[in-house]
């Protein structure tokens, strides 16, 4: 009887230690898609100051972006292109090394594919790109909200220099802070 109570004992101890590290484990592999909800919630109410905090810190400290010209391009691209014309209709989660997702924790960046399609059935194509990362030596999850844009008005506007990086550039943009900590300069319009 003994023996059965000491290996109960054991096998509870186990359990627990291997509930705890699935739910530690989960937890932090949900915490990229939780960051990806909050901004996916502040862009659809045009919240800028979530939006401005949500942000890499490199981003803002650079001035690459700043609440005014969030709310340019909410007001401006966003809202009239986007949010009036489609609604989301799925999430896909890929690794910016291949396009399976992750199973463990990753140290850089999370790709999201954004599915929107419109009151006819259209889907924007290709569909739109979210990065969410985490800098080195950061415990938070950040966007990056110029590549956003980035990704974005190519996917809206087009994708060559006279159309996606033209708006850019004329609403105020004049660099691109990628996932990986790049950035990118944009040309001014010919």
């Amino acid at each position: 009887m003994r023996r059965y109570r000491k290996l109960l004992r054991i096998l509870v101890i186990v359990s627990s230690v291997g509930l705890l590290t699935i739910g530690v484990w989960w937890w932090q592999w949900q915490a990229p898609y939780r960051t990806l909800k909050t901004f996916l919630y502040a862009l659809e109410k045009g919240d800028i100051n979530t939006l401005y905090n949500l942000a890499p810190p490199k981003e803002r400290e650079l001035k690459i972006i700043t609440p005014e010209l969030i709310r340019y391009t909410y007001q401006n691209l966003l809202h009239p292109l986007l949010f009036t014309r489609y609604r989301l209709v799925s999430i896909e989660r890929t690794s910016p090394e291949s396009m399976r997702p992750e199973i463990f924790i990753r140290n850089v960046a999370v790709r999201f594919y954004l599915y929107y399609r419109d009151d006819q059935g259209n889907e924007i194509k290709p569909p739109l790109v979210v990065y969410v990362t985490r800098p080195p030596g950061e415990r938070r999850w950040y966007v990056p909200f110029s590549y956003y844009v980035f990704t974005t008005a190519h996917s809206l506007i087009g994708f060559d220099e006279t159309q996606g990086d033209a708006w850019m550039y004329r609403a105020g943009y004049r660099f691109v802070y990628l996932h990986n900590g790049g950035i990118i300069p944009l040309k001014p319009p010919r």
